[in-house]
């Protein structure tokens, strides 16, 4: 999960090959916020690996803030390939 300055948080991709130098991948984009209650933030991803399909759950939030108190509920999305 990043963060921008303005505290709103989506989750991402970046690709190392020696895990010291990274490289985002501005092209993944998962989980868009597209809903009022995950509008500004999107955090704490957990994958879940099933037959032929990955699903993530996810905080949000449409609170933008540091703190923990985000006004948020707890989501689900399905992760396909192009």
């Amino acid at each position: 999960t990043g963060r921008d300055r303005a505290e709103r948080r989506r989750i991402g991709l970046a690709h190392s090959s020696e895990g010291v130098h990274w490289q985002l991948d501005a092209d993944f984009a998962p989980i868009a916020g597209g809903e009022e209650w995950d509008s500004q933030v999107i955090c704490d991803p957990s994958v879940e690996v099933l037959p032929g399909a990955v699903r993530v759950w996810f905080g949000g939030g449409d609170v933008a803030h540091p703190a923990e108190n985000i006004h948020g509920q707890i989501g689900a999305g399905m992760l396909r390939s192009h």
